[in-house]
């Protein structure tokens, strides 16, 4: 396994069981804390966009829905008017 300082290759090293080096092999720690912070913005605003975008399409099926529904029928009126 390469041993990497500052971007650069240091020595290969032979580890057979080293629980950190999977760790950071299997993606931990990646990132300062303010491409974190950035991160999690983006995914905030994108899931934002995603809240209003679901609400332009529900209000776009309810009004397709109401312009395209026919009128309600008027009530019928009874059929025997006296006694």
């Amino acid at each position: 396994m390469p041993v990497v300082r500052r971007g650069r290759v240091v020595r290969p090293e032979f580890r057979y069981n080293d629980r950190l080096a999977v760790a950071l092999l299997g993606g931990g720690l990646h990132g300062t804390n303010v491409e974190r912070r950035e991160r999690a913005a983006s995914r905030r605003r994108y899931r934002l966009f995603l809240a209003e975008h679901r609400e332009l399409q529900k209000a776009a099926k309810q009004a397709a829905e109401e312009a395209a529904a026919p009128p309600a029928p008027a009530p019928a009126e009874p059929r025997v008017r006296r006694l």
